[in-house]
């Protein structure tokens, strides 16, 4: 039943098709967080829908105050993913031409009404 299965920040995440399956049977629309080009290659291939992929970005400094003001307790390892997601990223582009996103939305640079409008325009239905 797992499409995708990651580790991050110590934690196992995974996508259950039977819950995207359940969503699509009842008109809603699956949303779904990946966090590399693999797995996003992954979820397409093994869930063949119109997906509409959204990349919410910050810099790497944003990244660091927005989890210090939480009082995350593993800035060190959300900064390291960051890091690691900024490489896929650049591998993705040199590699391919393009990252596979149909919208690119820089979080510190828009309000959050405004970005969840514009992932609803965004979406193929």
């Amino acid at each position: 039943r797992l499409v995708v299965e990651t580790e991050r920040y110590g934690n196992r995440y995974a996508v259950d098709r039977h819950d995207i399956d359940e969503l699509t049977e009842t008109g809603h629309v699956p949303v779904v967080h990946i966090g590399n080009l693999a797995d996003l290659a992954e979820l397409r291939a093994a869930v063949p829908l119109d997906w509409t992929s959204v990349c919410l970005w910050i810099p790497r400094e944003v990244c660091a105050e927005r989890s210090q003001r939480r009082g995350d307790v593993d800035t060190p390892a959300r900064l390291r993913a960051w890091d690691e997601t900024d490489a896929d990223l650049r591998r993705g582009e040199s590699q391919k031409g393009a990252v596979p996103f149909d919208l690119v939305v820089h979080t510190d640079q828009a309000e959050p009404a405004d970005t969840a409008r514009r992932i609803i325009e965004a979406i193929k239905l």
